[in-house]
């Protein structure tokens, strides 16, 4: 399975009837700003670090954090 960006893992609330009426509203404003990262730097795209938990380490299932490079998708509605 892999990661989900920002957009998608928000699609999720316009399924949800308690949560679409505000966000209908405000992820599309979100959107426009995600080329920005946390502190406001440029970014291309949307960069995910997955670390193994405690027990993949000591079962030697995963050791080493895996990193997904996502597209970033900044388009909105008007």
């Amino acid at each position: 399975e892999r990661p989900m960006t920002n957009r998608e893992r928000l699609a999720v609330h316009l399924s949800s009837p308690a949560c679409v009426a505000c966000h209908r509203l405000i992820d599309p404003i979100g959107f426009g700003l995600e080329r920005l990262d946390a502190i406001g730097r440029y970014r291309q795209k949307q960069v995910l670090v997955i670390v193994p938990t405690r027990d993949e380490q000591q079962k030697g299932r995963k050791k080493q954090a895996t990193e997904y490079s996502l597209e970033i998708d900044t388009s909105g509605v008007t």
